[in-house]
């Protein structure tokens, strides 16, 4: 449920065709539940051609929220990543509203745009941004994996933001540290691998898994390392996790 509407409708409209239920999406007599689920069923199909009025849908301040906000979560299944990422970031960083803001970020983790990361910097840093917004663009920066961004810039940037007074900021930084697997933010995130605190995100695993879980990702971060999992694997429950990668000579080759 989103602003009230039912987003998860029994019933969806699957067998209308790709035209018909951009129609409804886009027609404002028709009510907010159908048009929520007109565009989520638009996002099944993946058609390419809608992002366009979609990404017009969301920005239109004088339609439902709700339709809107629908519209922002589903833009990105349609394959115009350069069509709709500029205006996403605008939105994420400049809109006034905050769930539109919040949307745009969310939004923005799956184009895996490393375009993004520079905004997403940004907001990150703004003291004055929601927490959840601040924590989400942290996410969106570890989702682009840096790739094409100077990471060594990027983790220095991050590495201040472990000891925000948000957990969920410092949750999802650790992620995105975890991603860009530079070794100057192995001591301070062992700083937190006893800090067993809830990640305020949803997450069944807390905060000491997600940093053991980064540590290892950065220092097994070559071809042939041995395979680190995810933070929900029992290992990391247990004192004994730590994956130490073999050893190399100095050309880099396992010993």
């Amino acid at each position: 449920m989103r602003h009230g509407v039912v987003t998860d409708m029994p019933g969806t409209p699957l067998e209308d065709s790709h035209e018909e239920l951009l129609a409804i999406a886009l027609d404002r007599t028709a009510g907010e539940g159908s048009r929520v689920s007109a565009l989520w069923a638009l996002s099944q199909r993946r058609k390419q051609g809608a992002a366009g009025a979609l990404l017009a849908l969301f920005l239109d301040d004088s339609d439902a929220p709700a339709v809107r906000e629908e519209a922002c979560r589903v833009v990105d299944q349609f394959g115009a990543t350069k069509t709709v990422r500029g205006p996403l970031l605008r939105a994420a960083e400049h809109h006034p509203e905050r769930w539109a803001r919040l949307a745009a970020v969310e939004t923005l983790a799956n184009l895996y745009s490393e375009k993004s990361v520079p905004t997403m910097l940004r907001i990150l840093e703004n003291r004055n941004e929601d927490g959840r917004i601040r924590s989400e663009a942290a996410h969106t920066i570890g989702m682009a994996f840096g790739v094409g961004y100077a990471r060594s810039e990027v983790a220095r940037r991050l590495i201040p933001h472990l000891f925000d007074p948000d957990t969920r900021v410092r949750f999802h930084v650790m992620y995105a540290l975890s991603q860009c697997r530079r070794e100057r933010a192995l001591a301070p995130l062992r700083l937190f691998v006893n800090e067993h605190t809830d990640s305020g995100l949803g997450y069944w695993w807390d905060t000491a898994r997600e940093a053991r879980w980064a540590i290892n990702c950065i220092r097994n971060r070559r071809p042939g390392d041995p395979d680190v999992g995810m933070p929900d694997d029992p290992r990391y429950g247990t004192d004994d996790w730590e994956i130490r990668p073999p050893r190399r000579n100095k050309q880099g080759r396992r010993r």
